[in-house]
């Protein structure tokens, strides 16, 4: 009898085991895949950036290369390149008027960190997206920023299409617990709770 409960035990915590792994195997590729979809916009802003600096004071190119980014990459809802002094000078998509953006982080910490990463945020319908911003520099010195709009439903979808045998589910939360991505959107921005050991072993 003794042998047969050791059997059973240890069958029991190697399926617990294989099963985490898997699970874990799984957020970990989802984790990746996270990463890529916003490390892709990242690259080609800091790219356009570096080609604005070149001739920042081409108004019209300007314009032209955030209208042709922001139609090859349809994640970018709109980009606006901004001076030295946070003022809009251009736009992907043209309103005839001139965006003030010299007190938002956007355009504070891109100018002296050199990269603004929001937080989640979601539109009045509901889209979820961040705002991204990078320096135009030119020949050394600071000469605007860039600060993009991106639509983050990728995101959603990435995590909406996790599956986990007939009842379990994935979502993705930022630092303080808040839920950015979960299949029930009511869940979106809600604070998860978690028992003190299982949060720090999930940040660590």
């Amino acid at each position: 009898i003794s042998l047969s409960v050791f059997i059973i035990t240890t069958g029991h915590k190697a399926v617990q085991q294989s099963v985490h792994r898997d699970y874990k195997e799984i957020a970990t590729r989802a984790a990746s895949e996270i990463g890529l979809f916003v490390k892709s916009p990242s690259d080609a802003l800091g790219a356009v950036a570096a080609i604005i600096g070149i001739s920042s004071n081409d108004l019209e190119r300007q314009e032209a290369l955030l209208r042709e980014l922001s139609l090859n990459m349809s994640v970018f809802t709109r980009i606006w390149s901004v001076n030295e002094r946070g003022i809009e000078v251009a736009s992907s998509t043209a309103t005839g008027e001139w965006e003030d953006f010299h007190n938002m982080p956007a355009f504070i910490e891109a100018r002296n960190k050199g990269f603004y990463l929001s937080e989640i945020r979601r539109t009045q319908d509901d889209i979820p997206y961040i705002l991204m911003s990078v320096p135009i520099i030119h020949l050394g010195e600071t000469q605007g920023v860039l600060i993009a709009q991106v639509n983050m439903r990728g995101m959603w979808n990435i995590v909406d299409g996790i599956r986990l045998d007939r009842t379990g589910y994935a979502f993705l939360m930022e630092q303080d617990n808040r839920i950015i991505a979960h299949w029930d959107k009511k869940m979106i921005f809600q604070y998860a709770s978690f028992p003190e050991e299982i949060s720090s072993g999930m940040m660590s």
